[in-house]
């Protein structure tokens, strides 16, 4: 593997970790937009919701509420789409395809 390969190598796994690492992120985020929320209408608008009985039930529900959205999409095909969309931008998928391709022609010459 020449300098390149290896640099280019390290380069795409540190972005799949960042990528996994933004996910964890985000979760993090919208546990203190939740707090933040909930501190603003204790304080703003002065509606009294105990934060601390409420944070940990608000943050059950909205990770509940996540999991189905995630099923709805999944049985709804979006996933098993973005997926197919991704790969056929994929340039390793392309060329696998235009082999196989290639490979089905050849069969149907030689039956």
């Amino acid at each position: 593997m020449n300098k390149l390969q290896w640099i280019r190598n390290k380069l795409t796994r540190g972005k799949v970790y960042a990528m996994r690492t933004l996910v964890y992120a985000s979760i993090f985020n919208s546990i203190m937009v939740l707090f933040l929320s909930l501190s603003t209408l204790n304080t703003t608008y002065k509606i009294n919701i105990p934060i601390t009985k409420w944070f940990i039930p608000m943050l059950f529900i909205g990770g509940l509420l996540l999991i189905v959205i995630g099923w709805v999409e999944d049985k709804l095909g979006v996933f098993k789409e973005e997926a197919s969309f991704n790969a056929s931008k994929n340039q390793y998928f392309i060329e696998i395809k235009k082999e196989l391709d290639e490979i089905r022609s050849e069969l149907k010459r030689i039956n």
